[in-house]
């Protein structure tokens, strides 16, 4: 899917006055200012959590790849960890619900994963410790 955003030209030179405009000279003002955003469709993944920014809304994930942040944007979840009801360990991972958005702004590529649902937390294996008695 391809979102563009709406975009209002301001002009007021010698170009209008006529009340047209060379083509040639418009185009290439507008394909270097003008954003251009594409978002991916849902994907399931499973991702181990690295590590957690809750100022920033990042979190360090990792597909067992590569690392990437992300952003989470679902509000239940999100409602569940203000409460406390959610909790991290080191090993957790989450299966979720993500698409990239990539967004060209002036010409530089970047792209940002989001999170739009999680659909499951797994809590890392615990080691127990087993009490052996010896017999002598």
């Amino acid at each position: 899917m391809c979102k563009m955003r709406k975009a209002r030209i301001a002009y007021a030179g010698p170009a209008l006055e006529d009340g047209t405009m060379d083509v040639r000279e418009l185009a290439p003002a507008l394909i270097s200012k003008e954003d251009y955003v594409h978002e991916t469709e849902e994907q399931t993944m499973l991702a181990h959590i690295i590590s957690l920014n809750f100022e920033q809304g990042k979190w360090r994930l990792s597909d067992g790849t590569n690392a990437f942040w992300a952003s989470i944007v679902d509000e239940g979840f999100l409602e569940k960890m203000e409460r406390g009801d959610v909790s991290f360990t080191k090993g957790d991972m989450l299966l979720i619900e993500y698409h990239l958005k990539q967004t060209v702004k002036a010409g530089k590529l970047t792209t940002e994963y989001v999170v739009s649902k999680v659909l499951e937390q797994k809590k890392a294996p615990r080691q127990i410790k087993l009490d052996f008695e010896e017999n002598t």
